[in-house]
């Protein structure tokens, strides 16, 4: 497919997802003016990013080919499906928690989900994400692998150190799976958390939420939207997982309390330096939805932002709308405005591997895959043209040094 269709769709997908009726009929009309087959790659995409369901709220089905019509609602059926799925499995896992007195809080899908009460399918879900305070953090792994969870990452040892060596921003978790559920137990929000995010505060705040007639607590609705722009930023604003943060934050205006508590919501982000994010991802949906009330959203972090921190929410939405026309950015040219960050994570992994000892081997439930290098010699030719694309393009270079700049605040 080439770049320029890719970018199409790509739009023609936020559009649906996040517009009012002027910007979903833009998208349709994009769509309906390519191939065939590209409205059947656009539902492909929509589910892979997890906003089917919004994708959907200005569809007229009858327009669409047999063969789109038919992807639209197998897709739908399988969200639904696999939503309801993940929520009575989270309940049964939390209530392992419960039982064990580990103190909890659902975060993200199934905690947005339980606390404004919506549908299971309003919000694709293909796990559960708790938080526990770091001192709970080993009677909550234990609690789980008693009921046959089992763990699918590295070593312990080691994955906790690639989170700390890693010029990425990774939170301190583990996940475990069972019989084709996953549950990501997180006990800290990246190296250094933001203010507002660290684990007992989370907890201390915590609601009472009802998912399959079950009480669970989860994470506070003003928590959930800073959890939202975290992960955004955490996650450099990849459109895989940020364009379902965006569907979040709608849904926690449209749905939840933050009209009512906008001060404090606002309050929080400046203080956990999210502020310049928040504003930002307000913007990229206030851009698609004009008379959207997260205009007084946008219009009062405005007013309470300094200059530097107003530029720097600008570069991030440019850098957002950038990924909608060029495509995921690479993870190397991020770490060129972060060198210090990489290098630490080159040398510190290397350093690791020239005095790590024999260790027994990883388990089965994980494989670490590690290429060839005649193959990573292959690729970087490949990778150095794609990076140089990526910083000669227009106003680019600004902008990604301000995503390295706002990520670097929590490492």
């Amino acid at each position: 497919m080439l770049a320029a269709d890719s970018a199409r769709i790509r739009g023609a997908v936020i559009d649906l997802a996040l517009g009012d009726t002027a910007i979903a009929a833009r998208g349709r009309d994009a769509l309906d003016a390519g191939a065939p087959e590209d409205w059947e790659t656009a539902i492909s995409l929509a589910a892979a990013w997890g906003v089917l369901h919004p994708f959907r709220r200005h569809h007229d089905e009858s327009r669409l080919s047999p063969a789109a019509r038919t992807a639209l609602r197998q897709a739908a059926l399988a969200l639904a499906a696999r939503s309801t799925f993940i929520l009575h499995r989270s309940v049964a896992a939390l209530r392992l928690l419960a039982t064990a007195n580990v103190p909890y809080v659902a975060i993200k899908g199934v905690g947005l989900i339980a606390a404004l009460d919506r549908p299971p399918a309003t919000r694709a879900t293909g796990d559960l994400d708790i938080i526990v305070r770091e001192s709970d953090a080993e009677r909550a792994r234990r609690a789980l692998m008693a009921a046959d969870f089992a763990e699918i990452n590295p070593e312990f040892e080691q994955h906790m150190s690639d989170i700390t060596l890693s010029s990425q921003l990774h939170n301190y978790a583990r996940a475990l799976r069972l019989d084709g559920f996953e549950v990501d137990l997180h006990w800290r929000m990246g190296v250094h958390p933001p203010a507002a995010l660290a684990a007992a505060r989370l907890i201390d705040r915590a609601i009472v939420a009802r998912a399959i007639q079950r009480e669970i607590l989860v994470a506070d609705p003003v928590d959930g939207v800073l959890i939202n722009v975290h992960h955004a930023l955490r996650g450099s604003f990849d459109l895989h997982n940020t364009v379902r943060d965006l569907c979040d934050l709608r849904l926690w205006w449209e749905h939840g309390p933050i009209p009512a508590r906008l001060d404090e919501t606002i309050g929080l982000a400046v203080e956990s330096g999210l502020a310049p994010a928040l504003l930002a991802l307000w913007t990229t949906i206030l851009e698609r939805d004009p008379a959207h009330g997260v205009r007084a959203g946008v219009e009062r972090l405005a007013s309470v932002l300094t200059a530097p921190q107003r530029a720097e929410s600008a570069l991030m939405l440019q850098y957002i709308e950038d990924q909608i026309q060029h495509g995921r950015a690479a993870k190397l040219t991020l770490d060129l405005f972060k060198p210090r960050l990489y290098l630490r994570e080159v040398f510190g992994k290397l350093l690791r591997a020239l005095t790590k000892t024999a260790t027994a081997p990883a388990a089965d439930a994980y494989r670490a895959e590690h290429r060839p290098l005649t193959v990573r010699l292959a690729n970087f030719l490949p990778r150095a043209r794609r990076v140089l694309d990526e910083v000669r393009r227009a106003g680019a270079v600004p902008a990604y040094r301000a995503v390295a700049r706002a990520q670097r605040r929590f490492h």
